[in-house]
């Protein structure tokens, strides 16, 4: 007997079982199983049983489909529990005990609790990371019924999801996990049954040499190289880490030197150094930074030596191998704090003679390394080689000198690289915007500290001179004329506060006390749609803080036209606030950690 048809009419009638047997009459899906149903039931006279019942059914009316829907139903189950087999295949074997602990494992969780959890687990799409944390955060991955989603997780798209599960869910889950992970593993698989791997072995330890081995002998691509780098754990496996060090497949490589790294012998570094200065040089590089060890810092420095005296004199076309090659050599030297590496970084950056093109970024690391040292004596050296007037060691010169140098002699040594003209400004206004705070932060630092206060005064003028006004903004503290006249022209060409110079340059104007700050401030907020306004971000946060009780009402006329009742409700806590300001005599310090509290 054909059973998919029953089993199609069984879905159709479990269907109306739950929608409703009113819903029978008339139903496309039963009209559509009709005659085949009618059609079989001329060889066997079950299925003519069930063509009749089917019929009757779909021709009832509402009063007569219940009980029309009740007989196909029993009818169905009848034949369907004759038809079928109940034996399960196989061969018996009597369950061992995969893990430790096991009567620590728990079901206590509810399904209202659980099934967005595994939905977050299992599904695509936004917002899944928070119901995981908050679920870790809860205790629900204690849950036993969780463990099955939470290794099928680690085939997620979405990379945060995996490294959280890698880092806190699965480790927290402990031992429990151990036989879900063992049963998915597949060892021709990919990069998801490497971390399974990797997740095994960090749960069992030394138990689980022996399926690493055998994932280093038999595993894919994916797998062996997660195999490879676990040999690191396995001090005694040296020999089989060299031969891997060799094979053909770069991830496998990679791996293998990955895992010397954390050998730390002689052999190893050896090995380490061997790549470095061969074919693999640009795999080597990590490694070489997790190795500790003075021999393998010697040897790289030895080899940059070689490569260094290669590059002098050499013609900027011919340069470019080895230039490369020591760049990678000099990224293998980062935190090697030795006399001798800070040497070396010194001595490079002293060549005259070397092509300026090929060789402008390994220079640029060396000194970017050098005033990583964070020593006064790597500082002045820094600071020195100004007097060369080549534009990136002049803002690494103004990088260590604002370090260490009082303000007034930072001012004096680099105001002449700031002179409008000179090739170096554009370069070192950068430098000085990432050395100071933007208006916002400015004003949120909890200890009040202004934008600007460690620099010279002198600066100010000499930036309105440049026309930088971003920086005049960030220096501009008391009231001057002359930086008033400056910030005005500008806000009068950028009155809208949907632009961020404009608050800027609002904010400043606040913070030198000017007496108009606040009716400015105002009339660029009435001047901008506020059905466009979108968000109110941090500074425009900032900005409304220093509005005085007498805005409020105009502020609520404003944010009556906003479009957005997210941004509408973000406004009305703002307009609060400052209606509160005379009666609570609310401080800067209270602002400061209502704007944290709502923008961050």
């Amino acid at each position: 007997m054909s059973i998919p048809i029953l089993i199609d009419l069984h879905r159709e009638v479990r269907r109306l079982f739950i929608a409703g047997s009113g819903l029978a009459a008339g139903d496309v899906r039963l009209a559509k199983l009709l005659p085949q149903l009618q059609q079989m039931g001329e060889s066997a006279p079950v299925f003519k049983r069930v063509a009749e019942a089917v019929r009757q059914l779909h021709e009832s009316d509402r009063e007569q489909s219940p009980g029309k829907l009740l007989d196909l139903g029993v009818l169905l189950h009848s034949i369907l529990y004759t038809q079928g087999n109940a034996a399960a295949s196989g061969e018996w074997e009597e369950p061992g005990r995969p893990y430790a602990g096991e009567a620590n494992v728990e079901t206590f969780a509810t399904y209202r609790q659980l099934r967005p959890l595994i939905e977050a687990l299992t599904t695509r799409g936004p917002g899944r990371l928070e119901v995981i944390r908050q679920a870790h955060e809860g205790g629900l991955f204690r849950d036993m019924r969780t463990h099955a989603a939470a290794i099928a997780a680690l085939e997620d798209p979405f990379g945060e999801i995996v490294d959280f599960m890698i880092a806190d869910v699965i480790p927290a889950i402990g031992a429990p996990a151990l036989p879900t992970l063992r049963q998915g593993l597949d060892l021709q698989g990919g990069k998801a049954d490497g971390r399974k791997l990797q997740l095994i072995q960090r749960l069992s330890g030394s138990a689980a040499e022996e399926i690493v081995l055998e994932a280093v002998r038999e595993g894919s691509t994916d797998v062996r190289a997660a195999a490879v780098e676990l040999l690191g754990d396995y001090p005694e496996r040296e020999e089989l880490i060299l031969e891997q060090s060799y094979d053909r497949r770069k991830e496998v490589r990679r791996a293998a030197l990955q895992a010397l790294a954390q050998l730390r012998t002689e052999r190893a570094g050896d090995r380490l150094y061997e790549a470095l200065s061969g074919k693999d040089s640009d795999i080597a590089v990590q490694p070489i930074l997790q190795y500790e060890g003075e021999r393998l810092t010697d040897q790289v420095l030895r080899y940059g030596d070689e490569l260094l005296d290669q590059l002098r004199g050499t013609k900027a076309e011919a340069a470019g191998d080895a230039a490369d090659k020591l760049y990678t050599a000099l990224q293998a030297l980062e935190g090697k704090r030795t006399e001798a590496s800070k040497a070396f970084l010194k001595r490079l950056l002293s060549e005259t003679k070397l092509p300026a093109k090929p060789t402008h970024a390994l220079r640029e690391e060396a000194a970017l390394q050098l005033l990583n040292w964070n020593t006064e004596d790597a500082y002045v050296y820094l600071h020195e080689l100004r007097a060369r007037k080549e534009t990136m060691l002049v803002s690494f010169g103004l990088r260590a000198a604002a370090r260490y140098l009082p303000a007034s002699e930072v001012y004096e040594a680099y105001e002449p690289f700031l002179r409008p003209g000179m090739p170096t400004v554009k370069e070192l206004q950068w430098v000085i915007m990432q050395l100071t705070k933007d208006m916002a932060d400015s004003y949120l630092d909890a200890d009040q500290a202004e934008s600007g206060e460690a620099w010279d005064e002198r600066w100010l003028h000499r930036f309105i001179e440049l026309d930088a006004k971003d920086l005049v903004c960030r220096f501009a503290k008391r009231r001057d004329k002359r930086t008033e006249t400056y910030l005005l022209e500008k806000l009068q060409a950028a009155p809208s506060w949907f632009k961020q110079e404009t608050v800027e340059t609002l904010l400043t104007l606040f913070r030198m006390g000017h007496p108009e700050a606040a009716e400015l401030t105002m009339q660029a907020i009435e001047q901008s749609t506020a059905g466009r306004l979108y968000y109110v971000d941090r500074a425009k946060a900032v900005l409304l803080a220093q509005l005085p009780v007498s805005c409020a009402g105009r502020l609520r006329d404003y944010a009556e036209g906003i479009a957005y009742e997210s941004v509408k409700e973000q406004m009305s806590g703002i307009i609060e606030r400052i209606e509160a300001k005379p009666d609570t005599t609310t401080t800067r310090t209270g602002w400061i950690e209502w704007i944290k509290s709502k923008m961050f």
